[in-house]
């Protein structure tokens, strides 16, 4: 996904939501809501990170891991 901004820091890779959310738009990001549900998210200055891993493995169909 083109515009996603990838957050590179030394223990761990991620996103911001709002840029999530930006990108997948209204239906997929409600998807990807009821999907990461329960799931650990990251901080970045203030802002929820979701982990790079967590949105490939919902993009690619697969189911969360605990």
């Amino acid at each position: 996904m083109q515009n996603l901004k990838l957050i590179k820091e030394k223990v761990y890779e991620g996103y911001l939501l709002d840029n999530v959310k930006e990108v997948l738009g209204p239906k997929k990001f409600e998807e990807f809501e009821n999907w990461i549900y329960g799931q650990t998210v990251g901080e970045y200055e203030g802002k929820i990170l979701i982990y790079r891993i967590d949105l490939e493995r919902f993009l690619n169909g697969l189911p969360v891991v605990d």
